[in-house]
């Protein structure tokens, strides 16, 4: 037998905890001004709850049973909703529902399609978190469009089919830890503030992107994680004084491999810094010469020629561009001080040589 409720309002408690509905059950445009229980109801036939509103403190439908399609379109909740342990056995549509409160989904099985619809999944959780701990999706699972404004936990997740987060957004951290997928269809850019730290989450993501051929989100993700992983270390004195340095170097300097334009602009500051110095000791001035062992006899008075020359010095470093200038002389300035900065800076461009090409390689070319 059918049950309509269609346009009822509520003005307090609603409570239809372990009602059993054995026909299509309907709620749309319910008002519940109340606290709303539906703790472990049995939907026999379709449930549908489109545009219905759950103003009070809290919702439940934990536990509750939808044998056929459950219909939440565009439903709003303002309190804290749970569905903790439900199932779902055919298909649950959330599309364009909005959850202003803490969302639970805990251990709920889904055994149809969720939200997967042409349109998308514009599920909105506006004010608190979405907890789908331990939930278990068994047919394809699209989260397309929604929008997370607090922590989304998908912890112990079970996708069994395909995930879809195209164009979601989180504006708080995500949770996969001992998620469990074939393919996560999800952007790097989308998630705001990344995801928990978790090295088995974060390098099944990384393979999840790999297989999928996001590479640029491969690389954010990459990035992402080497800094995470550093500042989750043990403060022991090797981490402190070696690895961290190191490893933080390593992140400025070229991105852990994936930002090779870091590199390059690094690079140009350094032949500036040193066309600055060189310049600053009187190289390119006046009765001062370029070679040690012939002094010039005109003016050199142009940066650019300096620039061009600590450049030069630069390039030189792994001797695959260009072989090094001579030595420069410059009256009044020591040898040892001279020779010290030449080789400096040949070593910096020997090393910031292999960091472009290596990054380069790990990125550009990769994609060739």
């Amino acid at each position: 037998m059918d049950t309509s409720f269609q346009e009822a309002k509520f003005a307090s408690i609603a409570s239809f905890s372990e009602a059993k509905f054995s026909g299509e059950a309907s709620f749309r445009e319910v008002e519940f001004g109340g606290s709303t229980h539906f703790g472990t109801v049995e939907f026999c036939g379709d449930a549908s709850f489109i545009d219905a509103n759950f103003s009070g403190e809290y919702t439940s439908f934990w536990g509750a049973e939808f044998a056929s399609y459950a219909f939440f379109s565009r439903a709003k909740f303002y309190g804290d909703t749970t569905f903790s342990e439900a199932t779902f056995g055919r298909d649950a549509y959330f599309e364009e529902a909005k959850f202003d409160g803490n969302a639970y989904f805990y251990k709920t099985e889904f055994g149809g399609i969720y939200g997967f619809l042409e349109t998308g999944f514009i599920v909105e959780f506006t004010g608190g978190n979405a907890h789908f701990k331990d939930a278990e999706f068994g047919a394809i699972t699209g989260f397309n469009y929604a929008q997370f404004n607090g922590t989304a936990d998908f912890a112990g997740v079970w996708f069994i089919k395909d995930a879809t987060f195209e164009n979601a957004i989180f504006r708080g951290e995500l949770s996969l830890i001992a998620t469990r997928y074939d393919k996560l269809f999800i952007r790097w850019h989308s998630l705001e503030k990344g995801i928990v730290y978790d090295d088995i989450a974060y390098l099944s993501l990384l393979k999840n992107f790999r297989d999928l051929n996001y590479l640029e989100d491969y690389d954010n993700c990459y990035f992402e994680y080497r800094k995470d992983r550093r500042s989750m270390a043990r403060l022991t004195l090797e981490n402190i004084l070696f690895k961290n340095p190191i490893d933080y170097f390593l992140q400025v300097s070229y991105g852990y491999g994936t930002k090779p334009l870091r590199t390059l602009g690094f690079s140009l500051m350094i032949i500036l810094v040193f066309g600055i110095f060189w310049r600053s000791i009187g190289l390119g001035r006046p009765n001062e010469a370029l070679d040690e062992y012939t002094l010039s006899d005109f003016e050199h008075d142009s940066i650019l020629e300096v620039l061009a020359f600590s450049a030069t010095v630069f390039l030189s470093g792994t001797r695959l561009f260009i072989d090094p200038p001579p030595l420069p002389k410059i009256r009044g300035r020591s040898r040892s001080l001279i020779r010290g900065a030449f080789i400096f800076e040949r070593v910096l461009g020997a090393l910031f040589s292999i960091l472009f090409f290596l990054a380069i390689s790990g990125t550009v070319v990769r994609q060739l």
